[in-house]
Order: C-alpha cells, then sequence, then structure tokens
C-alpha cells in the first residue's frame, strides 16, 4: 500500500478514536470524521464505505495486533503471555478504553472474546477437556469472561501496574491452565 494511503487511514482512525472519546458512533458524523482529520469526504468515501467500516477496520487493527503478541512465542508459558497481554493494554489502554465503552463495544467485544477463548483453550489442561462433569464449552466461557472482565477493569480504572494484574490473573488461572 502507498505510504500516502496510510497516512491517509492512520489521521482517520486516529481522529475518530478522538472522536469516540466524547461521542457514540452514531452521534459522529463522516464530516466530523474529515474536519477533524483535515481530510476532505471524497478522499474518505475511497477508502471506507462509511463510518462503521473505518470503526471495524480499526477494531481489527488493534486485534490483529493482539493475535500476533498471543503468536509470539518468546517462551511458552501462561505468564509471559498474559504479561504480554496486559503490556499490550497498557500501551493501547485509550483505544480499549473507548472499544469497551462505547456503543459499539458488543462487536469489539464478539472479536476479542473469540481470540481469547481460542489462547486459553490452546493452554487449558487436558483433565478439563475431557472432563467427565465440567463441559470444555462452560469453562471456556467461564474463564474467557474471567479474563475479559480483568481488561475491562485494567483499561477502564485507574490501574497502572499491568504485570502485577497479569501476575494476578495468571494466579487465579492456574489450576486450569498448562
Amino acid at each position: 500500500m502507498d505510504r500516502r494511503m496510510i497516512k491517509t487511514q492512520n489521521a482517520l482512525k486516529t481522529s475518530l478514536l478522538k472522536l469516540l472519546e466524547r461521542d457514540t458512533i452514531e452521534a459522529i458524523t463522516v464530516t466530523d470524521i474529515c474536519e477533524r482529520s483535515n481530510i476532505v469526504r471524497r478522499t474518505f468515501y475511497a477508502h471506507y464505505t462509511d463510518k462503521f467500516e473505518l470503526v471495524e477496520h480499526i477494531m481489527d487493527d488493534y486485534i490483529n495486533d493482539f493475535i500476533e503478541i498471543c503468536k509470539y512465542r518468546e517462551s511458552p508459558d501462561f505468564e509471559a503471555g498474559t504479561i504480554r497481554w496486559f503490556k499490550f493494554l497498557n500501551q493501547n489502554k485509550l483505544v480499549f478504553r473507548v472499544f469497551f465503552n462505547s456503543s459499539t463495544s458488543s462487536i469489539f467485544l464478539k472479536k476479542f472474546e473469540y481470540n481469547v477463548k481460542k489462547e486459553i483453550f490452546s493452554k487449558l489442561k487436558s483433565e478439563y477437556k475431557d472432563h467427565p462433569i465440567l463441559k470444555e464449552k462452560t469453562l471456556l466461557v467461564f474463564l474467557t469472561s474471567a479474563i475479559l472482565g480483568v481488561m475491562y477493569d485494567y483499561c477502564t480504572h485507574n490501574n497502572k501496574n499491568y504485570k502485577r494484574k497479569a501476575q494476578e490473573v495468571v494466579i487465579l488461572m492456574e489450576p486450569y491452565l498448562e
């Protein structure tokens, strides 16, 4: 992709994120986004069909970055991976706060949840995958909801120490994961 296109798309994404800090996506217009990014509407429509497509692209960018962090295997242990998750959240706290609290949060959470669940499943102890009473799906939903809840709390409150938060999650998840 051409550098000018990347620069334009980044300007539009940054502008929309700033606008989402104070307004819902429904209240924001393409004109608002264009004015804030100093880009004409025609240029906007050359890149995106509407503001919702732009939001989807922003979400996908952050989720793809999260997936890359999950793929990165400096060490295979869950603690190192969890610390990387929370470091990423810390570095992008404002963006995640916007996504967790905006009117588009349900779309974002579904996408984010899918990837967290996949990562948990890959670390789930085999005894829980074949448990006679406890269904694997129930445990995955439970653990994923717990992690997402802690991530939400971390991003939306004044938490500063991402390593400590990650270690707390590891302690809580330890009985279930390899």
